[in-house]
Parts: structure tokens; C-alpha cells; sequence
């Protein structure tokens, strides 16, 4: 059956075992279907996949997951989900109450994946670097890392959808690392936070605090796991796991000084309006003084005798 590619990308700043390539495309019926095609050198990446869905297809009962299927040796397909990503309508929210029902109903389905309160262990640390032994995290059992919002689908009977777990692993990972990576990677490809620092918008939604820059080395060890390494740092698409740390940091340097010249206008606004307020609360001061005066007393009596001359009355 003929089709025609809508959408393609393929990852090549990951590292080959990991660079896989995603197509959408449609049949000449109108059917939708999103295609992830690797390589000899990325099939375990592609079985990997295939895995993930195994263990996580009932994980939770607030969300569905996108079933996967296998058409090719280096190839899988998913059925394209016709809706609106959860990244869309945060960034879209009307008012903050809106924005902060969206990140709640976010975390309700992170709520949603099963939990185990345990310490990390090797495996954790082979991939996300250095860990302190013994202590202990609320950790998501299946290890799902790329819990992202633009990775959440509702559709438009409201169901909503996970799909593209590419990255998900078979050890615990604490949960909320996951969330910390889902509001970065939020917060570094959308406007809708400008007014607010990265630091402030983390700190609003993860309990413990002090764990920020943990998380920051974790992602950080984790980006150079899976990214080639490289001299310039592009730009990458909005669902893309690509996106190095480095990238991120710069861009929220850009939002901090976006941040810093939108307070210098409010600044500035609201001197003016000062200003303003203080020259109209003395024009009306002198006015009231004008009003007292000799002048308007005389002004006054030469209205009177006109108006009686007018065969009118005075107000």
C-alpha cells in the first residue's frame, strides 16, 4: 500500500546503539502509524522497546500505553494517537490556576506507576554516575526515565496515552528525578514559564529540594551515556531525549536574563505610574486651592447673575 512520510527524524547526535530513526506516515486510506527504524548496530535498542512494552502495557490504570509491534528485524510500529500533547496544553494554560492543574493532574499520573522505596544500585550508577550508598528513594519499580509531558497524549475522547518509553530500564529510578527531568526539559521548550527562574519552578513542584543538583549531575552522566560527543551543541526537537545538558543550561541563562529585562520594564512601569499618580494628585490639589480662591469665588458670583439673566438656574 502506497504511503506518504509526513514526518521524519532520526537521532543522529546519539551514540549508534542507541540512534534510532522515527517516521510518520500515512496510507492512502488516511491510517496514521509511527514507524522507529535502527540498524545492526542498534537492534538490542529496538528489542529493548519491544521489552519495555511488555513489562509496562498495565502499569497503570490512569494512562494507556501505546502498543508496539514488530514489522521488520531493525523495525516496530505504533498506531499514531490523534490528540493533543499534555506539553501542548500546559504551554497553552489561560491562567496560572490552569497551568497548575495541568502539572497536578501531570503528577497524578506519575502518582499513578507502581513505587518502591529502596537505595540505587550499581546499575543506576553505571548509568546516571556517581550515587550516595545507602541512601534511600521513592523509585519508580520499572525504571521508566522519559516520563516526559510531551511523551503524554490525550486523545480527544480525554484518554490519555504514554507512548515513545525508549528510555526505560529494569531497575528502580527515583521518581522524582523523573519528574525533575520532565519539568526541565518542559521548562527549556516553552514560554509559558518565562517570568519565573528555572530554580523557582523546580523548587514548586519537588518535595526535597536539596536533591535539584543531584539530579542535574545524573542527567548530566546520562547525556554523555547516550550523546556523541561534540564541539557545537544543536538544537533538537521538542520530544527528543537529545537534549544535552548543556543545551539546557544555556537556555535557561537566556530565560534568566529574559526574566531580568521583563522585571527592569515592570520596574519601569510602575514608576511611571507613580509618577503619574503623583502629578494627577497635584493638579487636583491645586485645583481644590483654585477652587477656595478669591478668583473662583468670583467667577462663581458672575455665574449666578448670568444664569439669572438666562431666565436659568444653577446647579
Amino acid at each position: 500500500m502506497d504511503k506518504t512520510i509526513i514526518y521524519t527524524k532520526f537521532s543522529k547526535t546519539r551514540k549508534k546503539e542507541v540512534s534510532l530513526r522515527t517516521t510518520i506516515s500515512q496510507d492512502s486510506k488516511g491510517n496514521l502509524k509511527v514507524e522507529k527504524k535502527g540498524n545492526i548496530h542498534s537492534k538490542e535498542a529496538i528489542q529493548n522497546l519491544i521489552n519495555t512494552y511488555q513489562r509496562i502495557k498495565n502499569i497503570s490504570k490512569k494512562f494507556e500505553v501505546v502498543p508496539i509491534k514488530q514489522t521488520g528485524e531493525y523495525t516496530v510500529e505504533f498506531p499514531f494517537i490523534k490528540g493533543v500533547s499534555l506539553h501542548e496544553q500546559v504551554s497553552s494554560a489561560n491562567s496560572n490556576k490552569e497551568f497548575d492543574a495541568l502539572i497536578t493532574y501531570y503528577m497524578g499520573l506519575l502518582d499513578s506507576i507502581p513505587t518502591v522505596k529502596c537505595s540505587l544500585g550499581k546499575d543506576f550508577e553505571n548509568i546516571f554516575g556517581k550515587i550516595e550508598k545507602g541512601k534511600e528513594y521513592i523509585c519508580l519499580k520499572e525504571g521508566i526515565l522519559d516520563f516526559n509531558l510531551s511523551n503524554l497524549v490525550i486523545d480527544y475522547g480525554g484518554k490519555t496515552h504514554f507512548f515513545d518509553y525508549e528510555w526505560c530500564y529494569d531497575f528502580p529510578i527515583p521518581k522524582d528525578f523523573v519528574l525533575f527531568r520532565a519539568l526541565l526539559v518542559f521548562y527549556t521548550n516553552s514560554t509559558s514559564r518565562n517570568f519565573q527562574s528555572i530554580e523557582d519552578f523546580l523548587k514548586e513542584y519537588i518535595e526535597k529540594t536539596e536533591d535539584i543538583k543531584q539530579y542535574y549531575a545524573w542527567e548530566g552522566h546520562f547525556q554523555n551515556k547516550v550523546v556523541v560527543k561534540r564541539q557545537n551543541h544543536p538544537v533538537y526537537p521538542l520530544s527528543s531525549i537529545d537534549v544535552d545538558v548543556l543545551d539546557m543550561k544555556k537556555e535557561i541563562e537566556i530565560k534568566k536574563e529574559e526574566i531580568q529585562l521583563l522585571k527592569e520594564d515592570i520596574l519601569k512601569a510602575k514608576e511611571e505610574k507613580e509618577t503619574f499618580e503623583k502629578k494627577i494628585t497635584s493638579e487636583i490639589e491645586e485645583f481644590r486651592s483654585f477652587k477656595k480662591g478669591m478668583i473662583w469665588k468670583i467667577l462663581e458670583k458672575y455665574r449666578k447673575i448670568r444664569y439669572r439673566l438666562q431666565g436659568k438656574k444653577l446647579d
